[in-house]
């Protein structure tokens, strides 16, 4: 009888000793998961695109949620990060969650101001594309960037053709004021010294560039970057909500050889221009 005791003392000792070892040393600890969302403020237009991005430490699960604050009315936001602001100026909160601890999140605070000029970027892909330049634009100043996405051709220039819908509301001009030209060259092309190959006219509201590089043999690889800057000035007697349409008709690439090779309009986009 007292050997018995002491058996079942000792099996009951080690299981639990077992489990406290197994409880240590195995699984994961929630404590340690931390969530991180990136960037934490930002300063958008009704109608504009942020996105956003989270990182998880302290767990292989580095799954996250994403969610509005303000649900009905805060805007829009994809399970990939992506914000839309709505049409409503105002103080908006974007959450990520951690799929490993759901008690685990982090917050970004989004200040969405009203502008008599809101243009919303076409969304990102592997191709050309009129985005904004928040650091160049305001309210009745738009400047646009051309920009490339994984495009590795060799160019040695380019010409394109942009048309605006409405010259009563909205027109072409320079990006700064102490342009000489309808157009700015970007960061891919080197246009030399002296006469450089950078031209652009207006005729019936319809903007024509050429962009240049000096010497074809000197050509570039269009990988990321800023291929050209084209800007518009908004009247600002302009009648609120009017949705202005942009149009690429004309787009050239120079190769290297000295080719031109046209690129289907379907593949330069523009994104969406209202008047507020």
């Amino acid at each position: 009888m007292k050997a018995y005791f002491l058996k079942l003392s000792c099996s009951v000792f080690c299981s639990a000793a077992l489990t406290f070892f197994i409880g240590c040393s195995g699984g994961s600890n929630k404590s340690n998961v931390a969530i991180m969302i990136d960037p934490k403020t930002a300063d958008l237009e009704i109608g504009e695109r942020q996105t956003f991005t989270a990182s998880v430490t302290g767990t292989d699960n580095t799954g996250v949620t994403w969610s509005l604050q303000e649900s009905s009315s805060g805007g829009t936001l994809t399970q990939s990060g992506i914000y839309t602001a709505p049409m409503t100026a105002g103080t908006y909160h974007v959450i990520a969650t951690s799929s490993a601890d759901k008690a685990k999140s982090d917050t970004a605070t989004v200040k969405v101001a009203f502008s008599k000029m809101t243009y919303t970027d076409p969304m990102p892909g592997n191709y050309y594309r009129f985005v904004k330049n928040k650091a160049m634009s305001t309210s009745t100043h738009l400047v646009l960037d051309l920009v490339t996405a994984g495009q590795s051709g060799q160019s040695a220039g380019l010409a394109f053709t942009i048309s605006c819908s409405s010259a009563s509301v909205v027109n072409w001009a320079r990006v700064a004021s102490t342009d000489t030209m309808l157009v700015q060259n970007g960061t891919i092309f080197n246009l030399g010294s002296g006469l450089t190959g950078l031209k652009a006219t207006v005729e019936n509201n319809q903007l024509k560039a050429v962009i240049a590089q000096k010497g074809i043999t000197n050509s570039v690889n269009l990988n990321d970057g800023v291929l050209a800057r084209v800007a518009l000035d908004c009247n600002p007697a302009a009648a609120p909500t009017q949705t202005i349409s942009l149009s690429v008709d004309k787009f050239r690439i120079t190769s290297n050889t000295g080719a031109i090779t046209t690129i289907a309009p379907i593949n330069v986009i523009l994104g969406t221009l209202k008047i507020n």
